[in-house]
Order: structure tokens, then sequence, then C-alpha cells
């Protein structure tokens, strides 16, 4: 009797359902399947109770962190027999109405890990990457086998659930990335599955090869795999990037690497690369993407759309090289890419980006001229500048882009000017986004987002108004921003930008009541560029008249015409370049992103070097175009201030009768004074006052025999630390005569 009594207590303890509480479904991407009770899409776990009985929860725990099993705990709570518990993973820690954990869950996969009170693990699972309002869960309540839902059931049966269902994608042994050698990579999935794989970039199917041992890999490719399973959708796509002894150097800049079906780019019927001309939504192709930091380390993978980018650059004849725009969006996985991918942008959201090859500055362009300038760098720089002269504008870093396995070049990833962009940097609103539209129609602008409603009241106003006329130019300032309206003019006729303004610009206006105001992009004819060879001199004033038929150019060419807005370009302008636009300045943003990629302009030229034969373009040719640069912004603004001073944008002085205005020496800028109310004003700019050459801007009157001079320096504004400001006696203008002064310094 004994006997019988101990093996009846061992099979009872045997039985004992011990999964009574399991994790029955997870979303982690939910932008509409749900909302918590603070109307936010959150992420989400579902619990279901195996059992008949109600369970008491209070002390149960849930975690995504296996050395820390108890992160959040359940609150005194019950969960009825055969019901669901739905545990928001909000990150908000809070137990209202409704329970929210203090962590969120990681799209890209993590484990979930369920304990009871006494910290014993009930439920552990490891959920993959999931696209976005899809759930990773159990096929029916409580079963074993996991699937993919592309209709989520919060607190309802799985088994009811409708759409697709997708088998798990399949584990890859080792991680995408860099490897100095060959390798040899496993695979697994789930019981009675088969996996497909490719090494091309193409999407697997059943007709590819079948997985049925290990995979050596030698060379750099692409693997792809999906699992295949009778009753459900293959899997997603696992797409792992395997570069095999890559340079060490080439590390130094981030890596993104793109996989795609070959006939997405090459196909001469369907291929986007092969049919470059082609635009619109029907030449999009879905691309899987991997970005690597720059120590090689895998950092985030995504799915999404890709088209071919740019205007001119997609003529086959003019340009091999071509660059990508992004598109993010739930058919693809992630509506939003959530990863700091530019870092100079200090956010980590993108429903969009550009990849841009460089056209105009790249040794792919078909004009000699502008390949031997090639530094890559040039947009960049303006839209550093804008930035820096406090505007917004698109933030931009360097990568190196492999395409399919093959190395493609040196890109600059921006970030474009949609309504996401304007809510983050400017304010949240409803948008209008326009810029210039095709050459062919002169008053062409195209809406990127919103309409042309307001644009074209606008454009239709001022192209028939005097904007000499003061009254006019205060009705234009309450329709656009006119400080950026200024600042956007300077910054393009000081970087000498002869490709504006009838192209390479946007305008953006908050629908609620905003002001117009203008962003750069595409400037790659500055800073000494373009078709006509190096230049500093060019007369960007000239070129606006000869532009003055199209919208902004007319702008511009009617507003020159008005002595205020003449006065607040030139006050301005020294206020600039004694700050922002300033040469130290400048140059430091130059070495900035020389330094940046420097050492991937050997991988550029490997590759793109050789583009247009007989030239062969390298680092020295790079470096030769970086030191044209440099001359540039040292010579400049003389140049600039000279032609300002020939096109009437030196005010006439309104100085005392016996003082005058005149520059010592041969000063960089021509200088602006003014007198109001005993009050004197000078804007001026010079080099520093101890050579033997003084070059520098004076008001002066002649005095005969001795004087006294008192002077009160009241105010500072816009000036570096060398910058001096006080009286002087000298015997002339010379910039060599002798004198005595006295100085104040900031």
């Amino acid at each position: 009797m004994c006997i019988k009594r101990i093996m009846l207590l061992l099979f009872f303890l045997f039985n004992f359902p011990v999964h009574a509480l399991v994790i029955n479904e997870i979303v982690t991407s939910n932008s509409k399947v749900n909302a918590d009770d603070d109307g936010d899409f959150s992420d989400w776990i579902e619990l279901y109770n195996e059992t008949n009985e109600a369970l008491q929860l209070s002390g149960y725990s849930l975690s995504d962190d296996a050395d820390n099993s108890r992160k959040w705990q359940f609150p005194p709570c019950v969960i009825e027999g055969k019901s669901f518990v739905l545990i928001w993973c909000s990150g908000k820690a809070k137990s209202s109405a409704q329970l929210h954990t203090n962590f969120k869950l990681d799209r890209d996969g993590e484990s979930v890990i369920l304990s009871s009170a006494d910290g014993t693990t009930i439920d552990e699972r490891h959920f993959p990457l999931i696209n976005e309002n899809y759930s990773y869960g159990r096929r029916t309540d409580g079963d074993d086998e996991f699937v993919i839902f592309s209709h989520p059931t919060p607190n309802g049966e799985n088994a009811a659930a409708v759409g697709p269902i997708y088998a798990l994608p399949p584990r890859i042994s080792l991680p995408p990335g860099f490897y100095p050698k060959s390798i040899v990579v496993e695979l697994d999935a789930e019981v009675g599955t088969d996996i497909y794989y490719t090494c091309d970039g193409s999407e697997p199917t059943k007709s590819d090869l079948h997985y049925v041992g290990k995979i050596q890999i030698d060379a750099s490719c692409i693997l792809r795999a999906a699992t295949f399973k009778s009753g459900l959708q293959p899997s997603r796509i696992s797409t792992h990037s395997y570069l095999i002894n890559a340079p060490v150097a080439l590390l130094e800049l981030p890596v993104i690497s793109l996989a795609t079906d070959p006939d997405h780019l090459w196909d001469e019927e369907t291929g986007i690369y092969a049919n470059p001309l082609a635009s619109g939504e029907e030449w999009e192709r879905p691309i899987a993407i991997e970005y690597f930091a720059a120590s090689g380390n895998p950092e985030y993978t995504a799915d999404a759309g890709i088209r071919i980018h740019g205007g001119a650059s997609r003529l086959p004849e003019k340009s091999a090289k071509k660059s990508f725009r992004f598109y993010f969006r739930s058919e693809y996985g992630p509506g939003q890419l959530e990863y700091p991918i530019i870092p100079s942008a200090g956010k980590r959201h993108f429903n969009r980006l550009i990849l841009r090859a460089g056209f105009n500055d790249a040794w792919i362009h078909w004009l000699d001229l502008e390949r031997e300038l090639t530094t890559y760098i040039r947009d960049t720089l303006v839209r550093d500048c804008f930035l820096t002269m406090g505007h917004p504008a698109s933030h931009g870093d360097f990568v190196h882009l492999y395409l399919n396995g093959a190395y493609w070049g040196l890109y600059n990833i921006s970030e474009r000017y949609d309504e996401e962009f304007f809510d983050f940097y400017c304010e949240n609103g409803d948008w209008d986004v326009v810029k210039p539209g095709d050459d062919s129609d002169q008053n062409a602008i195209e809406a990127v987002e919103g309409d042309l409603n307001n644009w074209n009241s606008l454009y239709n106003w001022y192209r028939n108004r005097d904007l000499s006329s003061t009254a006019n130019y205060e009705i234009l300032q309450q329709r656009v921003n006119i400080d950026n309206l200024i600042d956007f003019y300077i910054l393009n006729l000081y970087c000498q930008n002869y490709d504006w303004p009838r192209h390479n610009w946007y305008a953006a206006r908050n629908r609620n009541n905003g002001k117009w105001f203008f962003l750069p992009w595409d400037s790659e004819f500055s800073f000494g560029n373009g078709y006509q060879g190096y230049s500093h001199s060019i007369n960007m004033w000239e070129v606006i008249e000869s532009q003055s038929d199209y919208p902004l150019g007319m702008l511009y060419q009617k507003l020159q015409k008005n002595e205020q807005f003449r006065n607040a370009v030139l006050t301005r302008c020294f206020e600039l370049f004694s700050d922002d636009l300033n040469q130290q300045s400048l140059l430091s943003l130059l070495d900035v992103r020389t330094e940046q990629i420097r050492n991937a302009i050997p991988f550029e030229a490997e590759r793109w070097g050789t583009a247009r034969p007989p030239d062969v373009y390298d680092l020295q040719s790079w470096l030769d175009a970086v030191a044209s640069m440099r001359t540039f912004i040292q010579e400049r603004a003389a140049n600039l201030m000279a032609q300002a001073n020939s096109e009437g944008f030196i005010a006439k002085s309104d100085l005392p009768a016996d003082w005058r205005q005149v520059s010592v020496g041969e000063p960089a800028t021509t200088g602006l004074s003014s007198y109001q109310q005993g009050i004197l004003t000078i804007n001026a700019a010079g080099a520093d006052i101890g050579g033997t050459n003084d070059a520098f801007y004076y008001v002066r009157q002649t005095i005969p025999g001795d004087v006294e001079i008192i002077v009160h320096n009241s105010k500072w504004e816009s000036v570096t630390d060398s910058a001096k400001a006080g009286i002087m006696i000298r015997e002339s203008s010379n910039g060599q005569s002798k004198n005595v002064f006295l100085a104040l310094t900031p």
C-alpha cells in the first residue's frame, strides 16, 4: 500500500499543468492595431491562462532582461480561467485601468521572461524581428507552435485571426558583418519547416538552394534565407551581409549594405538602375538595409522601398553612380527607421532618407572641369553653413555603400525635406513644402508636401508688385520670413552657387498661419565649383538677373530695388563675415568634413576614379580640389563685397559733415557706418593691427594741431576675440603709414 501511494503521488506531480500561464502573443511595432488608455499605440504582450481557474497575478513579473527577471512586477490583479490579460510595454510604468510595464520591446527581436511570484521562470520566449502591426504568437491559444500573424488578436483567440499567417524566419548562426577570412554559416528553423537560401541578393523561393548543411562563404556575399511550411505563408526573409577581407581603413566610416533581387536593379524592363529616368511609386522596389557602425558592428536592419533619386544625374550618359531614396513603410517592415543613422541630426526616426552620390561634385561627372574640382563635400558644407547660421537644413553624414555585396562607393546620407522633418525641427503641423519644377516651364513649382495654393497666391502677388515700395515690402514680411530669406540670399551669393536660384532650393510653411522660409539643397555648384571651372569672382547678381524669369530669381531681383532690403543684406553680411561666415569658422567646417572622408577617398578612387577614361583621379586629385576650396574661402568675401559695392549695396553715409568713412589698406570687406543721436555704429572687418601693412575700416576726420578725443565703446556684436575698436591717429589711410592707437578688445 505504501508503494502504491508513492507512485500515485509521483503521477500527480508530473501531470500538473506547469504552464498554467503563458506568453500568448507579442506586438513590438504598433501604429494602428490598438491604442492604450492614453491613446498611444504602444507595444504589448498578451498572456493566456490555460486553466479553468482564476489566477492571482500579484507579484508575478515580466522582463526583457535575463539579468533582471523581475524588472516589472504585477500589481494585485486576477486573470480568469481560459482568459487573456494585455500588458502594455510602453515604458510608462503605471497601473490604472490598464497595466503598463517600465520597459519597451525591441522591434528587432529579444527575449521576454514571465516569472511567478517566487521568481520561478514560467515562460520565456525569444521573438524575431516583427513587421509593423504584425504579431508573434501561438498558432492557437496555448499551443507550442509559434507563427507571425498579419492581423493581431489582442484579448482574442489566436485561432480566429484573419489574413495571412507566416512561418517564423530562419535563424542564422553568424551575425552579419566584416570577416577577415572565409566563414562557415549554419541555418536553423522550427521543426517541420524547410529553409531555402540565395547568395546574390535575390529573394529565396523553393526553386533556390535548399539548406541541408553548413554553408562555406569565401568571398563577400549577401546571404538571404526564408522558411517554408505547409499551411503557412513563407517567412520574412532573413538577410545577412558577409563582407570578407575588407580593408580595415574602410571601417573608419559607417557602412550601409543594400540587398535586393538583381532584377529589381538591372532588368531591362523593370530594373530601376537600368531605367533611371523612370520615377514614381511604380518604380519603387523592395530593399533590405543593413547599417554597420564605423567599428564594423551591425547596428540596424530594416526592409524598405528604394527608388533612383536625382535630376540630371539620372541620365545614363552623365552618371553611372546613381543616388537613391529610401521609403520606410509598414508594407515592407517598420513604418519608420528607428535609429540615429545620421549622427549629426540628433534624431532617430526617419520616414525617408536620401543617399547622395554627388554628381556635380563627383568623379563620375561627364565634364572634366568638374571632375578636377571634385571634393564630395560642397553641398554638405553649404547645408552645414546654413545650420550654423541658425536655420533648419538637411543634416548629412558620409557612409560607404555596398550594393548586393559589391562596393559601390562613398555616399552622403541625408534627411529629406518632408513633413516629418519639419515637425521635428520646427513645429508640429500641416506643411506645404515646395521646390522648383521642370525647366521646361519657368513658373513650374512642385509640391512635395501639402499643395501649391498658398505658394501660387504669394507668387502671383509679388510678380505683379513693385517691391521697392515700403508698403509692399511690409506686406511681403507678413508672408515670408525675411530674416531667413536674407540669410539664404547671402549664403548663396557667398558660396557662389550659380546653379541657383533657378534650381536647388526648397521652401516650406506651416499651414497654421506660418510664413514661408527657404532651405538649401543640392548646392554642388558652390565654393568655386561648376562648369566654368574654378573661380571665386563670379558675379552672383548677374546670375540672379539671368534667372529672374524664374520664381525665386524674380523675387530677389525685385527685392534688390528695395533700399531697406539692401541695407539689411549689407548689415547682415558684416555680421556673418565676422561670425558664422568668417574664414576661421568656414575653414573649421571644411576641415571637419575633409577629415571625415579623407581615408575613404582611396576606396572611392578605386571604384570610380577611372570611370571617365583616360582620366584617372586619386587622393592627390582630391587634396588639390580641397585646396581650391580653401583658397575660395580665403578670397571670396573681398570679391563679394567689391561686387556689392558696384551693385549699389553700400549705403550712403549719414555721418556728420566733418566725418568720412574710408578703408585703410585693403581689407577683405568694405565697411559701413551710421550715425544717430550721438551714437556711431560701425560694421567692418579686416586684418589685425600690429604688422607693417594695416587693413581695416576707419571713420575719420582731419584735425590740425593738438586734440582731445573722448570715446565710449557701448556695445560689441558678432565679433571675434581678436577684434579691436578704439581711436587712432595716423598720417594717412595708406596701410603702411605711421600711427598711434588705443583700442579695446572684447
